[in-house]
């Protein structure tokens, strides 16, 4: 029997959008507004294969950290609503599994604003130390969203 680790993770972070809710909601869920949102991300380079964004949909898709190491992914999404998307995803590197999430975005209308909650729930798999920086990652995501809406 070969080495397997596993490391569990949990990410909540929350931030204000200068945007509508329904503006958010299509900004997460609309495949060319979030290739769009993704667009501005120096660090991370976003490709989507497929995308049916509805309860028992998917989303294929991969991304380069840094333009080097490149995933590939799949979402299931599990519920979607104006004020909340959950989802699962299952990431691989070079054929590997590394990690198996579930995410719940959740968006609370503001007068005008929205307050955008995420939980990521990650077990990382026999990758070492993939999940160090994983908040940061994550972070990266609502700060992307930050800068979509600051331009438009």
């Amino acid at each position: 029997m070969g080495q397997h680790s596993t490391h569990h993770t949990t990410v909540v972070l929350a931030r204000t959008l200068t945007a509508p809710a329904d503006r958010v909601f299509a900004a997460v869920t609309d495949p060319a507004e979030r290739l769009q949102v993704a667009a501005a991300n120096k660090r991370f380079a976003y490709e989507l294969q497929e995308t049916d964004v509805r309860p028992g949909g998917r989303d294929v898709y991969s991304f380069a950290l840094d333009r080097r190491r490149r995933f590939i992914g799949e979402c299931l999404y599990h519920e979607i609503t104006p004020e909340r998307i959950v989802c699962t995803d299952i990431v691989m590197a070079n054929g590997v599994r590394i990690w198996i999430g579930m995410t719940t975005i959740e968006l609370s209308p503001l007068a005008g604003q929205t307050k955008v909650r995420l939980t990521r729930q990650i077990v990382w798999l026999d990758d070492g130390d993939a999940h160090e920086g994983a908040d940061g990652c994550h972070s990266e995501l609502l700060d992307d969203l930050e800068r979509y809406f600051a331009r438009a």
